[in-house]
């Protein structure tokens, strides 16, 4: 299990240092096609990674492992937050290079437009334009941003549930458990009974035949002799008469 763990921190050293940074890097030429791939890879290690972690925090449960089974889990939660942040900011990058570019060509002087009132009426549909793209923008993003939360609280909750029927599995069994120990124990109470039991009956059959049987012979040999000189008393006594 702690080389599980160790196989854990090394694939999340790879998205810290890597996949991150890397996503960072997308500059102004990237497309948001390759970015949203770039996400949508990351996305999908975090969740392997997650399960993997589940696991793990199952199976260390009440071991010496189970601090480093968590602190590997809050690294996890670390990292996504990191990771939100890159992604939002690569898409910042990427589509402010976009506007950009679009603004720009909007603001180049029409060469057949001679009346500056014509030019002012641009430049303010150009601004207002500018600022209704920003605030479109930070509320794309923002919905971004609760997006990703709403897919992490499902995929928590996911899992919350798969542990409670695991539990819920493993508390039926060890009640099967249970019943099938406390059968076997009164088994073993009702042999061991017996056991006594039929000990007690050896011992008491022993006990007559060595004890109570030879004494009664015993005393026969013990009072023959009185019963032969009472004999003779009587035997005597009938002949003097």
């Amino acid at each position: 299990m702690e080389n599980a763990i160790n196989q854990l921190n090394i694939k999340l050293d790879d998205i810290d240092h890597v996949d991150i940074p890397n996503l960072l890097s997308l500059d102004s030429a990237t497309t948001v096609k390759v970015h949203n791939d770039s996400v949508a890879n990351i996305r999908n290690k975090f969740n392997t990674i997650q399960q993997s972690v589940d696991e793990v925090i199952y199976d260390t449960d009440d071991t010496p492992l189970e601090v480093e089974s968590k602190k590997l889990q809050e690294r996890l939660q670390l990292l996504r937050i990191k990771f939100r942040s890159a992604a939002l900011s690569s898409k910042r990058k990427i589509d402010s290079a976009d506007n950009t570019e679009l603004f720009e060509r909007a603001r180049k002087p029409n060469n057949e437009a001679d009346n500056s009132s014509i030019d002012a009426s641009t430049d303010q549909v150009t601004d207002a334009l500018i600022k209704t793209t920003q605030m479109m923008k930070a509320n794309l993003d923002q919905s971004i941003v609760n997006h990703q939360t709403w897919q992490e609280s499902s995929d928590l909750i996911t899992t919350t549930l798969d542990q409670y029927f695991n539990f819920t599995d493993l508390l039926n069994n060890s009640k099967v458990l249970l019943k099938q120990l406390e059968r076997g124990n009164m088994l073993d109470k009702l042999a061991i009974f017996a056991s006594i039991l039929f000990f007690s009956f050896c011992v008491l059959f022993v006990l007559k035949r060595r004890v109570y049987d030879k004494g009664a012979t015993v005393l026969s040999i013990l009072f023959k002799p009185l019963k032969k000189g009472s004999s003779k008393v009587i035997e005597n006594s009938h002949s003097e008469l």
